[in-house]
């Protein structure tokens, strides 16, 4: 056999081999597009085309309500505190106007007006005016046997508005229908309640020619309840 032969039958051969590779790789790939497994359709649940539920928020318009509170049980009444000047009834014998001179003669002293004179207070100009006076103590003892009374306190107030005394001046009893009667005592530490109180009062004081004087008032306290 020539060498020819032999080169034709090896090219022969080749191209054979090379076809059926060819068709082997064509027909595994028409194999598997067409057995490959389908796959299962998705249920319809799962892609649900329905419109979401809408959730509307109302807005509430906030309201004011009048809200009625109990009130509260009243509270005990305090004493009234009634300042008032004082007033001296007091009769004047106007029968006797005369006026006793005495004659210096020869005494120096009462020729030039340096010997000692009584010197008579006159009302001042401006009365003391109340600006606090505490309130008395109503003792329990008056309270559990309902005491009701009224008492009026003489003080003698300094140039400072200070209360230098205080001292009982009058004393009334007062019943239920609020009628007084004068008592020369009313007991149950109500005469004691009464000084305290006006003894820790404090006043703007009396004025006479532009300056501050001391003075006396009176101070008129109730106690229970009116």
């Amino acid at each position: 056999m020539s060498q020819r032969d032999t080169s034709w039958r090896a090219s022969s051969t080749y191209r054979l081999r090379v076809l059926g590779g060819g068709m082997a790789a064509l027909l595994l790939c028409v194999g598997l597009v067409r057995w490959w497994p389908v796959p299962q359709a998705t249920p319809n649940a799962l892609y649900s085309d329905s419109a979401t539920d809408r959730i509307q928020l109302e807005e509430i318009q906030p309201t004011d309500h009048d809200v009625r509170r109990q009130p509260p049980p009243p509270a005990p009444l305090p004493p009234v505190v009634v300042p008032n000047d004082v007033v001296v009834n007091e009769e004047i014998d106007w029968s006797d106007t005369s006026l006793d001179i005495v004659e210096p003669g020869d005494d120096a002293e009462r020729r030039d007006g340096q010997a000692e004179e009584a010197v008579a207070r006159a009302q001042p100009a401006t009365t003391a005016r109340l600006l606090r006076v505490p309130q008395p103590t109503y003792t329990e003892a008056a309270r559990r046997n309902d005491v009701r009374a009224r008492i009026a306190v003489q003080v003698q107030v300094d140039a400072r508005g200070v209360v230098q005394d205080a001292t009982i001046r009058a004393r009334w009893q007062v019943d239920a229908n609020g009628n007084e009667q004068p008592t020369p005592t009313l007991g149950y530490g109500l005469d004691e309640a009464a000084l305290n109180a006006a003894r820790r009062a404090r006043f703007r004081p009396a004025r006479d020619a532009g300056q501050p004087v001391a003075t006396e008032t009176v101070i008129t306290f109730r106690f229970g309840p009116r």
